[in-house]
């Protein structure tokens, strides 16, 4: 028989003689030990058998009908006061359900009638295109419209898109060409007005707005006003897009009708610095480069 004593060490009973004797080994320590841990181990899965036991009880425990009565539900409490707010408001609920409705339906009905508007002016717009588009190639002569004719006609059509259909985008874009067959037709104070117009609709950053400010400049610049025409070249310049180099010229001319001769040839200098591979600046080269040549040529001749 073997059993193991307090001390730990396994002690073995025998019968020898006929009588019992008993002696102890010493055991190594893990195996005097995992004795202990597995009791241990069944002590705490007991307490955890019994508290499951205890939960399922109580979850068990039947509630009184009387505790159902008395306990109320979130949800339907929730839904009943809400009910009960809108029972009392009624006619205010009744006034925003129906604006809500006719916002819904002006909404609806505006969309279709712009959408409709939009229809109409770009076919109206298409009309005046048309006729520009076919008539302006035409040259004042024998049988032919003359040039003035075709753009007076042209923008007396583009007028009638602006005029029945303003905020549309058809009505725009008609601006645009309004104000080009303006300065065409030499009408220079109807372009300037038309472009004011046409810029005013455009956003910031829209990239349109180089034309318009070139359609001014133009504009100022054949009625003789110089100084409006420079303020405008230079916003062109400013934006370095595809204009620059056209108003890098038209700068050098306004500033040549100035008497400032030598920013005029600053501006001739420029468009051969940074447009060099371009016609303007092989013709500005030919033309103006011979004449300084030449002048060189007369101041070294007249010293001494």
């Amino acid at each position: 028989m073997v059993f193991l004593s307090g001390n730990g060490n396994l002690r073995s009973i025998v019968k020898r003689d006929g009588c019992l004797h008993g002696y102890s080994e010493s055991l190594p320590f893990n195996k005097r030990v995992m004795p202990i841990i597995q009791r241990i181990r069944q002590a705490i899965g007991w307490f955890r058998e019994k508290g499951k036991r205890n939960t399922i009880l109580k979850l068990k425990k039947k509630v009184s009908r009387k505790e159902l009565v008395e306990r109320k539900d979130e949800f339907l409490t929730i839904a009943e006061r809400s009910l009960m707010f809108i029972d009392a408001h009624r006619t205010l609920f009744a006034l925003v359900a129906g604006a809500v409705v006719l916002a819904l339906v002006g909404l609806v009905v505006a969309r279709s009638y712009l959408k409709t508007r939009e229809a109409d002016a770009a076919l109206q717009f298409g009309e005046a295109y048309s006729y520009f588009q076919a008539n302006v190639s035409q040259r004042s002569g024998k049988g032919d419209i003359p040039l003035t004719v075709v753009y007076a006609n042209a923008l007396k059509q583009f007028e009638e898109v602006i005029k029945n259909y303003g905020r549309t985008n058809a009505a725009k874009i008609a601006m645009l060409y309004a104000a080009q067959c303006a300065y065409w037709g030499q009408q220079y104070d109807k372009a300037i007005s038309l472009y004011q117009q046409y810029l005013q609709r455009l956003d910031e950053n829209d990239p349109f707005r180089e034309q318009a400010w070139s359609g001014l400049a133009y504009s100022y610049q054949a009625k003789g006003d110089c100084s409006q025409a420079l303020e405008y070249l230079q916003k062109i310049v400013d934006a370095n897009g595809f204009e620059k180099v056209y108003a890098y010229y038209n700068m050098a001319q306004c500033f040549e009708s100035l008497n400032e001769i030598d920013r005029a040839r600053q501006m001739r200098e420029r468009i051969k610095k940074e447009f060099s591979d371009s016609a303007l600046a092989q013709w500005i080269e030919a033309k103006f480069g011979a004449s300084a040549a030449s002048e060189k040529e007369k101041e070294s001749e007249m010293k001494p």
